[in-house]
């Protein structure tokens, strides 16, 4: 059934804002990831490149050995800092993810039957803000994992690689999120005029 006048503001503003304030989360999340990017890189080589000198001095050069072994563990703790403050970016995105899932499914709620149609839009950015997080969390997992083999003394090439590749999304989640952080530039009507009570 149709909203009456000021249930139906109330959830076009709310959803609006909601859909806004995530989008910015999320965007900032991503342009971080994106630009810490190389020297993430830059820091996982540094710990490849110490953890073979430090082999070569191992038990013949006890000083080189120690300091060498500080400046791995400048380096780890270097990604471990950032990774933290993105975890707590995307912890703040989840709840907002959330909000947004949970007003949506009042305003449902509050509907009861309407055609499919009239939920299009809200259903799509639902089925996005979704899809991103997942795929963040996702991405975020792996980052933490690999993160740990960095550590001096276990750091490996192949765990370097594996970093590297983790920083960067697969082809067509890049090209969903592009899509999406775009189209929400545009301020896109959740809400369509007919759910809405004719004054």
């Amino acid at each position: 059934m149709p909203l009456e006048s000021q249930r139906y503001k109330y959830y076009k503003a709310q959803l609006s804002e909601l859909l806004h304030t995530t989008i910015v989360h999320i965007r900032n999340y991503y342009d971080t990831l994106n630009t810490t990017a190389p020297h993430l890189i830059t820091q996982a080589n540094r710990l490849w490149e110490l953890s073979q000198r430090q082999h070569l001095v191992a038990g013949v050069d006890q000083a080189a050995e120690a300091r060498l072994l500080i400046s791995s563990q400048v380096a780890h703790q270097s990604i471990h800092k950032f990774l933290n403050r993105q975890n707590g970016k995307l912890a703040e995105i989840a709840k907002q993810v959330a909000d947004f899932e949970r007003e949506s499914n009042a305003l449902t709620e509050e509907l009861g039957e309407v055609p499919k149609s009239q939920l299009c839009p809200l259903a799509d950015w639902r089925a996005w803000l979704s899809q991103a997080l997942s795929v963040l969390q996702t991405q975020a997992k792996y980052l933490e994992l690999h993160s740990h083999s960095l550590l001096p003394k276990l750091v490996q090439a192949s765990t370097v690689k594996q970093f590297k590749e983790d920083l960067q999304l697969a082809q067509h989640y890049e090209a969903s999120f592009r899509m999406g952080l775009a189209t929400a530039e545009r301020r896109p009507e959740l809400l369509p005029m007919s759910m809405a009570i004719a004054n």
